[in-house]
């Protein structure tokens, strides 16, 4: 005889799972914890998203249209009554401590029983060392870069489970690289999602309407003043490798800051090498220029496909930039690539990552291509490598942050 699993007094097999809808997190984890209770108890519940009509007895994942909880930026909540399981969170930290807390207590070997009525809370405030660092802002602005892979597969599910991300880790500046026309033409692109939420992209009137490494910036804090586009010369796949620039106005400090996102050339051959230096010293002319011309300090950087023991590496910093690792006295020390496998999960179609590659490693310098550069009257106070896993998940490169003050 097989033995009955309850949650609370109701049978576990009664039960449907549902996901908050066009939530990519909240399905993920709806996917999970149906493999979850599948390998535990040998029971395939039901899986639906909240589009559906209800269920008797249902286990809620993410904000549904039947969840009615209010939940802090990043804490998760796990409220049991009668007839469903609710399993609320909005950020990826919340998610992730929610997973824990749900597959611990309450369906694991040692779970314990559920009672109606029994409420449940945490906050990602309790992550413990590197990556609840995040949570503190550490100076006046957040600038992060991020090569979205915008060439890949599955797009949509990974651009969404991308901005998912930049809503936890909340910057001011964003660049991109490998924002592709693929990437711009699904229908649930990163720039979309975050045009209806405030963001605007630096449009200049000279960028191709494919620029693959464009900047973004909150448009409630920065006003535009003045940007610019090139594409790199010499060897260039689909002129992707390029640099965008801008001058904002900064309406918090009445104050002027240069942002830049870029992309090097990608071949690890003595022309890729030979490329790489010369999009350094074209790097160098035109932000040397707009720094000269606007009197004001630059932030940027992005995918240079290479390391810090290289010859396009050494040359940004004989011709001024400053390497925002090198300056904070706070700092994560793990790559900033990882492999992506051949075959994509089954249920959401989205490459998972192989962990290894990206976890802390001896020499982990070896492995960062992607940086954040400095120029002028700034002052990097910490610095970040978001190794969450909807960023996994979402590209083969890990984001990197750097908080900064103005320098007086």
């Amino acid at each position: 005889d097989m033995k009955e699993w309850f949650l609370g007094d109701i049978p576990l097999r009664e039960f449907t799972i549902v996901w908050q809808s066009r939530a990519v997190l909240a399905e993920r984890f709806a996917k999970r914890l149906f493999r979850r209770i599948k390998e535990e108890y040998g029971i395939a519940l039901p899986l639906q998203d909240d589009t559906a009509p209800a269920a008797r007895q249902e286990i809620l994942i993410g904000q549904t249209c039947r969840t009615d909880i209010l939940l802090q930026p990043h804490e998760y909540v796990v409220n049991a009554t009668k007839y469903r399981l609710k399993i609320a969170f909005e950020s990826i930290f919340g998610y992730e401590l929610a997973w824990n807390f749900v597959t611990d207590s309450c369906f694991g070997r040692e779970r314990q029983v559920l009672v109606n009525g029994d409420l449940f809370c945490g906050s990602a405030e309790e992550l413990p060392g590197e990556r609840g660092r995040c949570l503190t802002r550490h100076g006046d602005l957040r600038v992060l870069s991020n090569n979205i892979f915008g060439a890949g597969k599955n797009s949509g599910e990974r651009m969404r489970l991308l901005h998912a991300v930049y809503r936890t880790y909340d910057p001011d500046l964003l660049l991109f690289q490998e924002s592709s026309p693929r990437a711009r033409r699904v229908e649930d692109t990163v720039t979309s999602e975050l045009l209806r939420s405030g963001w605007r992209e630096v449009r200049d009137s000279e960028a191709r309407s494919d620029n693959f490494n464009p900047v973004f910036y909150r448009a409630s804090r920065f006003r535009l003043i003045d940007s610019g586009y090139h594409v790199f010369s010499g060897a260039n796949n689909f002129a992707s490798k390029s640099l965008s620039w801008a001058v904002l106005s900064d309406r918090k400090c009445n104050r002027k800051i240069g942002v830049y996102s870029h992309h090097f050339y990608y071949t690890g051959d003595e022309l890729g090498n030979r490329t790489r230096l010369q999009n350094v010293k074209e790097t160098a002319e035109l932000i040397g220029d707009a720094e000269r011309k606007y009197g004001c300090p630059f932030v940027g950087g992005g995918d240079i496909n290479c390391t810090a023991d290289s010859d396009p590496y050494r040359l940004l910093l004989q011709n001024g930039f400053r390497d925002s690792f090198t300056e904070s006295p706070l700092r994560m020390e793990i790559g900033t690539c990882h492999d992506l496998p051949d075959e994509p999960d089954s249920e959401l179609g989205i490459m998972l990552p192989t962990y290894d590659v990206i976890r802390e490693i001896p020499r982990y310098r070896k492995s960062v291509i992607d940086f954040v550069f400095l120029r002028g009257g700034l002052q990097a106070k910490c610095h970040g490598i978001i190794a969450d896993e909807a960023m996994l998940a979402g590209t083969d490169h890990a984001g990197v942050w750097t908080d900064l003050d103005y320098k007086d």
